[in-house]
This record gives structure tokens, C-alpha cells and sequence, in this order.
């Protein structure tokens, strides 16, 4: 069901990838999702019409154009998807006044309100049009204003026929038509500015996620580290900081592939994970190099960095012990003879300390181990 979902919804995104900029992309997703939402109220009203009264002609003329049009609704999609944008907002547009004008000019006129669709989708132009088409939005909304001034002077005739019309119907469709109209320019803008917030979210998170591993990447690990700065600063307390850098990590792309060098961070990325509070915080700078954030440890300085060289202990444990590689898709079980450690330097923060500075001294320190260990 999830994949389901995820299928459906994605295809109110078609075009994005033909948007340049944030706010083009919210608009082609804003007139994709006003053109999914005129079908669904099409269909509705076509349904309605047919079953208030088949054999009327003004109803059934109004479910014989709503049927007619709803196809054409889908070419916004058509066009967004091979990146016809502003061709797509357009047809929109046009296909809409032209399904209200046809209903009100065979039989409806201003009995039944339908002309208050126009005023709607004025306001629906200004969502999915970009403020740098101006033009087009005082167009578009002047012959909308035009033809629902039009409408409700009585320019456009009423069928005598829609006088036989039931009356609680008629009373019903007075309602329902200027309710709609309502709600289907505040809630198509509502439900595609919720999208477009939801679409934000995810691209902030892709921007701070490394894709590799689903961890923090570097601009991701920058932000987390200011948020838990601020913790120490209100508790008084030190945190550490480990940088984790695999020792050997080249041999595996050289001997193995980098496809299994990739495996093997995903797996360290896990293990680092395990070795730490749920709070705490790991990322990948890049290629095999790793750092953990462990906030608000103790008051006390030497306490902090004792606890940190613990979990650096764990850590390195964890990687010896836990982490298995295989060369061979068909024998799984064939390990890739790898000893995995890392050299891990550590150094203490508290509310005062600059990233940089945190990440240069224990990088330092990082480099201090690894030469250690070569010596």
C-alpha cells in the first residue's frame, strides 16, 4: 500500500524535473495537482447530474459537458511531463472556463450558480501561475471576473427546462455549486501548497543525508552540531566529538570493487550507530570518513573525553567483531579477507567551541593514532 501511495502521488510531481528553482517546481506541482482535483470534482458533478434527473435536458446537458471535459484535464499532465510548463498551466486554465462557460450557456445561465466557478478559479490561476507571468494571471482572471459579471446579469440565457427541475435540487446545486467553488480554490491550494511544503522537507532532508549510507552528510552534521552546542550550553557540560577514519580502506576498492568498498560503509555507518545513544549524532564527512557527536556527557572535561574514548573502544570492537564483507554475489558466505578497524581521534566540546576548530583537532588527532599505528 505504501509503494502504492508513493506511485499515485508522484505523478503530481510530472514536470518537476523541467523546473528550474524551488518556486517553479511548487508551481508545476500546483498545476498538477488543481487539474487532479478538477477531475475529481468533475466527476462528482457529472455523477450528481445524472442521478438528480436523466431526464432533463439542462442536467443532462451539464453531465454530457462535465464527462467531455474531464479528459482534457489531463493533458496539464501531458504537457508538464515533456516540459511544455507554461503550455500546461494554460491549457488548464482554458479548459476550465471553457467547461463552466459551456454549462452555463446550455441551460444552466445563472440559476444554479455554476457561474461562481469563475470567480474559484481566479484565484486558482494565482496559485499555479508564476509571479513573473503577470500577464497571463490579469488575463486569465480579468475574463474570468468579465464572464461571471456577465453571467450574473443575465447575459447568458436559462433553458425553460430548467424549471422542471426539483426544487430542493435546484435549492441543493444553489448551495453546493458556491460552497465548491469555495472549496476547490482553497482546498486545491491548500492541498498544493501541503505538497509543496512536503516536497521542501524532503529535498532539505536529501540536501543533509548522505545517499550512500542514510546518514548525516557534512552540511548535515554542521546544523546538528550548533543544535547540540546549544544543549552543552545550557547544561554546562562537555561533549566529544570522534573522528573515525578505516584504516586499509583503499585496499578494498583496489582488491574487491567499489561496489564492496560501498557495503563496507554502509556497514560501518550501522555499527558506528550501534555503538551510540539514540540522541547522539553520526555522519559522513566523506569517502571512508566518519565522525560521531556524543552531547551533554559530564560537567567535567576529563570525564567527557574518558567516555568518549570508551565508545571509541566499542566502536572499534564492533568493527572487528560485527563487520563481514562478501566478493562473491553467488556464495555469500565467501568473506573478503579485510580486517576492519579505524583510527579514531577524539577531542571535547562545550557551548563555547567552533565546529571547524572541533573537527581540526580531531582530525589531528585521528592522524596522531594512524601514524602510531603505521610506526
Amino acid at each position: 500500500m505504501t509503494d502504492l501511495n508513493k506511485g499515485f502521488f508522484s505523478f503530481f510531481y510530472t514536470g518537476e524535473q523541467h523546473a528550474n528553482g524551488t518556486t517553479a517546481k511548487r508551481k508545476v506541482l500546483h498545476s498538477n495537482i488543481i487539474a487532479g482535483t478538477a477531475v475529481v470534482t468533475a466527476t462528482i458533478y457529472a455523477i450528481f447530474y445524472l442521478l438528480s434527473g436523466t431526464n432533463n435536458v439542462v442536467l443532462s446537458n451539464s453531465a454530457s459537458i462535465q464527462i467531455t471535459f474531464i479528459p482534457f484535464f489531463f493533458t496539464t499532465f501531458f504537457f508538464n511531463y515533456y516540459g511544455w510548463l507554461r503550455l500546461a498551466r494554460w491549457v488548464m486554465s482554458l479548459v476550465a472556463i471553457s467547461m463552466i462557460f459551456l454549462m452555463v450557456s446550455y441551460g444552466q445561465g445563472n440559476y444554479l450558480n455554476a457561474h461562481f466557478f469563475f470567480l474559484g478559479f481566479c484565484g486558482i490561476i494565482v496559485s499555479s501561475f508564476p509571479i513573473s507571468q503577470w500577464p497571463a494571471i490579469i488575463f486569465l482572471s480579468a475574463l474570468n471576473i468579465f464572464l461571471f459579471v456577465t453571467c450574473e446579469a443575465g447575459y447568458f440565457l436559462v433553458f425553460p427546462e430548467v424549471q422542471e427541475i426539483d426544487a430542493s435540487v435546484v435549492a441543493v446545486m444553489r448551495i453546493m455549486n458556491i460552497l465548491s467553488s469555495i472549496l476547490l480554490m482553497v482546498g486545491s491550494i491548500l492541498l498544493a501548497e501541503y505538497a509543496s511544503s512536503k516536497s521542501d522537507l524532503k529535498l532539505e532532508a536529501m540536501s543533509t543525508t548522505d545517499s550512500l549510507t542514510n546518514i548525516l552528510n557534512r552540511r548535515g552534521f554542521m546544523l546538528r552540531f550548533e543544535q547540540e552546542k546549544a544543549r552543552c550550553s545550557r547544561s554546562k557540560s562537555y561533549g566529544g566529538l570522534l573522528y573515525i577514519d578505516l584504516n586499509d580502506f583503499k585496499s578494498i576498492n583496489d582488491k574487491h570493487g567499489h561496489e564492496i568498498g560501498d557495503t563496507l560503509l554502509q556497514q560501518v555507518a550501522r555499527l558506528i550507530e550501534k555503538s551510540l545513544r539514540e540522541t547522539d549524532v553520526v555522519a559522513r564527512l566523506g569517502g571512508d570518513e566518519f565522525v560521531a557527536l556524543i552531547a551533554d556527557i559530564d560537567a567535567s572535561k576529563d570525564i567527557a573525553i574518558s567516555k568518549t574514548t570508551d565508545i571509541a573502544k566499542k566502536i572499534n570492537f564492533l568493527f572487528a567483531n560485527e563487520c563481514s564483507l562478501s566478493n562473491d554475489a553467488n556464495h555469500p558466505t565467501k568473506a573478503v579477507d579485510y580486517k576492519c578497524s579505524a583510527s579514531i581521534g577524539i577531542t571535547p566540546f562545550n557551548g563555547e567551541s567552533d565546529v571547524n576548530e572541533v573537527i581540526k583537532l580531531a582530525d589531528q588527532a585521528m592522524y596522531r593514532q594512524k601514524n602510531a599505528v603505521t610506526l
